[in-house]
C-alpha cells in the first residue's frame, strides 16, 4: 500500500533530498539545494550481499496496448526492496504525450469569457533499487513524456485566453549500492514542453441602433503560454560511467496564437451619432525557455531550442454610420475601433548548441470610421475617425543561434465618409385661387393648385383653411404681386393631409418655407407662431418669429422663414398664428417633402 500521496511521489522525483544514496536525475534550475554533483566515481560500492538473482527489466514500456495514464502528474514508480541488483537491458520507454488542457467551455455568446485550461505534467519515472545497484547494459533509451498543450479558448466580442503548456517528464534512478552505466549506452530524451492553447476572439453581431448608437463590444484574446524545458543534470555518490550517457534534444513550448476581433458600433438612429466600434487587443503566448546545465558532467549533448513566440492579429470593430436628418444636422459616424497586437516573445536559450525562439508576429488593423449621416436643411454629420493600428512583434530569444524578430504588420482604420445634402422636394402654393370680394376673403376652406418648385408646373392641389377666428382679417392684394394679408389674431391651416398628386404619393412633410411680402407689428413678444398639428388637431411642434423679411423691392426673389419639425409621427397640417396689431401678407408657401 502507498504510503504517500500521489502528490508527493510525483515530487520525489525531482527531490533527492533524505538521503544519499547514489541518484542521477534532471532537477528543476529553482531547486538551490543542488546545484552540483560531489563524489562521483570516488566511492566504492556499497557492500551489499545480493540475496537473490538480479532483477532484468528489457524489452519496451509499456507494453502494447496498454492504457496511458490519465490526469494530471503521473508517475510511473520501479521500486524494488530485496537485496539484489537491478539490470535495464536494451529497454526502451516510451513515456506518453500528457493530457492537453481541455478547451473553453463557454456557451460563447456574446459577452461571455472564455479560458482555456492548462496543459497537464508530463509523467515522471522512478527507478529506486534501495536493495543492490543499478547497472545499464546494452542500450537503454528513455523517451520521457512530452508536456500537454494548453486548452484553446473561444470566445465571441469578449475576452479569450488560452491555456498555459503543461511541463515535460521527467526520470530519476536511486540505489542503495550505485549506478553504473559502463557497460551500456544511456540515451535519454527530453519530452517537449507542452505548447500554449490559442484565443480566437470572433466578431459577433454589431451594436443595436440607438441615439447614439451603442459602442461595439471589444475583444481580448491572449495566447497561452509555452513551457519551458529547463534541465540540470545531477548525480551523487557512486555513478559510473556517466560518459555513456547521450541527451537528446531539450525543446520548449510554442506560445498560443491570439486573434482578437471587436464588434462593430450600432449605427445611430436618425439625427443621431453612429457608436464607436470595439477595440481589439490580441497578445500572443510567450515561447517557453530553454536549457541544459550538464554541471561539467562528461555526457554527450543535445540542441537545445527555445519555444517560438505565438503570433498576434487584432482587428478594431469598425464604427457605426450617423443617422440621416432631414430638417436637423444629421448625426456624425463613430470612431473606428483601435487595434493593438503583441507577438509573443521567444523563449531563451542556453547549454548545448542553443537555438532561441522566434518571435511572435504582430499584425493591426484599426476600424474604419463610420459615414457621417445625410441633411435636407441641416449640416450633414462628419466622418468618424478611422481606429489607430499598433502592431509590436515579439523579441526573439536569446542564444547561441539567433533567432529573428516577429514581423510587424499595421494599418490604421479609414476615415469615414462626410455626410451629403439629402436630396428634397418643394411643394408650391400660392394663392392666386383663393376667391375674394372687396380684397376680403371669407372665413373657411379652399383648394387650390400645388406647383413644382422647379418648372411651376402643377402637381396636384391642396387644401387651405382660413380659420374663423373672432375679428380676424383675411383679406387679397395684387400690387406689387398677388398676395394675401393677415391681421387681428387671424390663423390659417395649411392641410397638409390633403395633399393629392397628379402620380405618385407625397412623401413625408416636415417643414414649410413662408415667403413674405412684409410684416407689420412682428415682435419678440408679439411673434408670428407656426405650429405642427397631428390627426388629432394636438400640437406637435411649434416656433416662433419675431420677425418677417421685407421684400416689397424684389418679390421674385424674396428672403423666406423656414419652420422645421423633425418629429415622429405624421403631420397632419401647418397652422399659422397671426398675432393682434400686426399685419403679415404672404407671397406664397412651400411645404418641405425631402
Amino acid at each position: 500500500m502507498l504510503q504517500a500521496t500521489p502528490e508527493e511521489l510525483f515530487d520525489e522525483v525531482e527531490d533527492p533530498s533524505g538521503d544519499d544514496l547514489p541518484t542521477f536525475v534532471p532537477l528543476p534550475p529553482d531547486n538551490d539545494a543542488f546545484t552540483r554533483a560531489y563524489n562521483i566515481n570516488k566511492t566504492s560500492l556499497r557492500s551489499i550481499k545480493a540475496d537473490g538473482p538480479p532483477v532484468t527489466i528489457a524489452g519496451t514500456w509499456p507494453p502494447a496496448g496498454a492504457p496511458a495514464p490519465a490526469g494530471d502528474k503521473p508517475v510511473w514508480i520501479f521500486k524494488f526492496k530485496g537485496s539484489r541488483d537491478l539490470i535495464l537491458k536494451n529497454w526502451t520507454v516510451n513515456s506518453p504525450s500528457a493530457p492537453a488542457g481541455s478547451d473553453s467551455d463557454e456557451t460563447n455568446n456574446p459577452g461571455d469569457k472564455a479560458e482555456g485550461k492548462k496543459g497537464k505534467n508530463g509523467l515522471r519515472l522512478n527507478i529506486f533499487n534501495k536493495g543492490g545497484s543499478i547497472r545499464i547494459e546494452k542500450s537503454v533509451v528513455l523517451n520521457l513524456a512530452d508536456g500537454g498543450d494548453g486548452g484553446d479558448a473561444e470566445a465571441v466580442c469578449a475576452d479569450a485566453t488560452g491555456g498555459n503548456g503543461g511541463k515535460s517528464g521527467n526520470f530519476r534512478m536511486t540505489t542503495a549500492a550505485g549506478i553504473d552505466l559502463a557497460k551500456g549506452t544511456l540515451t535519454i530524451n527530453p519530452g517537449m514542453g507542452g505548447n500554449g492553447g490559442s484565443a480566437t476572439v470572433s466578431k459577433g453581431n454589431a451594436g443595436t441602433a440607438g441615439c447614439p448608437g451603442d459602442k461595439g463590444n471589444n475583444a481580448n484574446a491572449t495566447g497561452g503560454n509555452g513551457a519551458d524545458n529547463i534541465k540540470r543534470l545531477y548525480a551523487r555518490g557512486n555513478v559510473a560511467g556517466l560518459e555513456n550517457v547521450t541527451i537528446g534534444p531539450v525543446l520548449a513550448g510554442d506560445g498560443g496564437e491570439a486573434i482578437a476581433e471587436a464588434c462593430d458600433g450600432g449605427p445611430g438612429d436618425e439625427c443621431c451619432d453612429g457608436g464607436d466600434g470595439g477595440k481589439a487587443t490580441a497578445t500572443g503566448g510567450q515561447g517557453g525557455k530553454a536549457s541544459l546545465n550538464i554541471n561539467k558532467l562528461p555526457v554527450t549533448s543535445s540542441e537545445v531550442i527555445g519555444g517560438d513566440g505565438g503570433d498576434a492579429t487584432a482587428t478594431g470593430g469598425n464604427s457605426g454610420n450617423g443617422g440621416d436628418c432631414k430638417f436637423e444636422d444629421a448625426g456624425n459616424g463613430g470612431a473606428g475601433g483601435n487595434a493593438v497586437a503583441v507577438g509573443g516573445k521567444g523563449g531563451d536559450t542556453s547549454g548545448g548548441t542553443s537555438e532561441a525562439g522566434k518571435g511572435g508576429d504582430a499584425t493591426a488593423v484599426g476600424g474604419d470610421g463610420g459615414n457621417g449621416g445625410d441633411s435636407a436643411f441641416g449640416d450633414p454629420g462628419a466622418g468618424g475617425n478611422g481606429g489607430t493600428a499598433t502592431a509590436t512583434p515579439g523579441s526573439a530569444g536569446t542564444g547561441d543561434t539567433s533567432a529573428k524578430d516577429g514581423d510587424q504588420d499595421e494599418s490604421d482604420g479609414k476615415k469615414g465618409s462626410d455626410g451629403g445634402t439629402m436630396p428634397f422636394f418643394l411643394f408650391c402654393f400660392d394663392f392666386s385661387f383663393v376667391t375674394y370680394t372687396d380684397f376680403v376673403i371669407s372665413p373657411g376652406v379652399q383648394t387650390g393648385p400645388v406647383t413644382s418648385a422647379e418648372d411651376n408646373s402643377q402637381i396636384g392641389t391642396l387644401s387651405v383653411d382660413f380659420r374663423e377666428i373672432a375679428g380676424a382679417v383675411y383679406q387679397k392684394g395684387q400690387d406689387p404681386v398677388e398676395h394675401i394679408g393677415v391681421s387681428n389674431n387671424g390663423e390659417i391651416d395649411f392641410l397638409v393631409s390633403t395633399l393629392q398628386l397628379d402620380s405618385g404619393e407625397p412623401g413625408l412633410t416636415g417643414g414649410i418655407r413662408i415667403d413674405p411680402l412684409y410684416g407689420e407689428g412682428i415682435t419678440e413678444s408679439n411673434p408670428l407662431v407656426v405650429q405642427a398639428l397631428d390627426s388629432n388637431g394636438e400640437v406637435i411642434g411649434s416656433q416662433s418669429f419675431s420677425s418677417v423679411p421685407n421684400n416689397q423691392a424684389s418679390p421674385d426673389n424674396p428672403e423666406y422663414i423656414q419652420a422645421l419639425f423633425n418629429v415622429s409621427v405624421s403631420i397632419h397640417s401647418f397652422r399659422l398664428i397671426f398675432p393682434e396689431n400686426a399685419f403679415v401678407t404672404i407671397v406664397r408657401i412651400y411645404l418641405l417633402d425631402p
